[in-house]
């Protein structure tokens, strides 16, 4: 059996590549769903994958012998989507491209918000649910743990994990922005959610004087906890229409799988005064409809355009991204050195392998009595061509995938 190659890919979508609309339908199809990995776990077995879902992207990257993409498609059309639509990913790569779109992702440089503090623990999860359901060995192992070791040294180099850089802080950096420029220096926030970035919301709007926060959740004990913690008022779910009347700001950052800020409950709020209402929407799916932010008086702010106020509070933004990209383009350089080193290592086997067998073709002809001496040195020729023949082809191919053509 021949130590082949293994070949990397990302297929997907992400704030980059589609619109929201589009990555909630992928995130809510067949496509983002973490039981697609037991799928292709049941029905190819040689196929390596990972899920990355998070707000920024729907991202899955596979590894295998042979095209991992085509088998990837295959899959998914064994019954995983059900309507085509659903598999229609705006971006693809593969092998050095793709192990340097993991390395920026886990740097941060493809999420909506700059230097991004989540994703290094999202592709620490994405990981161990691939490992679980056995999807995840030598290629997706490795790749993904060089991009989390490439994550966590970034942000110590670069002094980026001191700086609050995810969509929730970029939230509450908005919203007390908002507030000074207005003059008033506070104001009272409605945070729908208890997950990790409504905290984060919570945890960064309360350090100002004279803020106060609403919390409102599903669950009425994880609201009181998150409320109790940060000295924030809890309320119940069903005092949510009445909450978005009295304050000025709402920031939603729920798991739900549809809108839960819809228009009518904000109409239903009463008239209101130019930009006296700021909604932000953290969710993906989208928790608010975006015909809200249409009202009178109303603005909305979705996570494509969080992201502005983290790169100007960092300031030198454009000098971290030029050294995070170096740190990039140096993984991707080691990543692509090791992965020829492996596929070299590969085809020499396969060589030392071919020896016995070639040994033997070569001796039934020399040992022909009807042949001449020229019969033999062509003869010769020909196995030894045969012998290379495909190691030599899959050198060039190994060339050709690293970037060092050979002639």
């Amino acid at each position: 059996m021949k130590n082949r190659q293994l070949h990397l890919a990302v297929v997907g979508a992400n704030v980059r590549t589609a619109s929201l609309a589009h990555l909630e339908q992928l995130a809510t199809s067949g496509f983002g769903s973490m039981a697609t990995l037991g799928h292709v776990r049941s029905r190819r077995a040689d196929l390596e994958v990972a899920l990355l879902s998070t707000c920024n992207r729907t991202e899955w990257y596979l590894a295998s012998e042979d095209d991992p993409v085509e088998a990837f498609r295959d899959v998914l059309a064994d019954g995983v989507v059900t309507d085509p639509s659903d598999a229609g990913w705006t971006f693809e790569a593969r092998d050095g491209e793709a192990a340097r779109h993991i390395f920026r992702v886990s740097c941060g440089l493809e999420s909506s918000v700059f230097g991004d503090a989540q994703i290094v623990s999202q592709l620490g999860l994405a990981l161990t649910s691939a490992a679980s359901a056995g999807t995840a060995r030598v290629g997706i192992n490795d790749v993904f743990t060089r991009a989390i070791r490439l994550g966590r040294d970034a942000r110590r180099q670069f002094g980026l994990d001191k700086i609050a850089t995810s969509a929730g802080d970029a939230a509450a950096r908005m919203v007390l922005d908002r507030w000074s420029s207005a003059g008033t220096g506070s104001g009272s926030v409605l945070v729908i959610g208890t997950g990790a970035m409504a905290k984060r919301v919570v945890a960064a709007t309360l350090r100002r004087p004279g803020v106060h926060v609403s919390i409102v959740g599903r669950r009425y004990q994880a609201t009181e906890s998150v409320a109790r913690r940060w000295c924030a008022e809890p309320h119940e779910w069903d005092e949510l229409a009445g909450l978005m009347g009295r304050v000025d700001t709402v920031v939603a950052a729920t798991s739900a799988p549809h809108m839960v800020v819809t228009r009518e409950l904000v109409e239903a709020t009463g008239p209101r005064e130019v930009g006296s209402l700021l909604l932000v929407d953290l969710g993906l799916p989208r928790n608010i409809d975006p015909d809200a932010g249409r009202l009178p008086g109303v603005e909305l702010v979705d996570l494509i355009g969080i992201g502005a106020g983290v790169e100007s509070a960092l300031g030198r933004v454009e000098d971290h991204r030029r050294q995070l990209e170096q740190l990039v383009d140096d993984a991707t350089r080691e990543w692509a050195q090791t992965s020829a080193s492996a596929g070299i290592e590969a085809i020499i086997s396969d060589l030392y392998r071919q020896i016995p067998e070639f040994v033997e073709r070569v001796t039934a002809r020399v040992n022909d009595p009807a042949a001449c001496e020229e019969q033999h040195r062509r003869a010769l020729a020909t196995e030894v061509k045969r012998l290379l023949d495909g190691p030599v082809r899959r050198l060039r191919g190994e060339s050709v995938r690293t970037g060092n053509h050979l002639r």
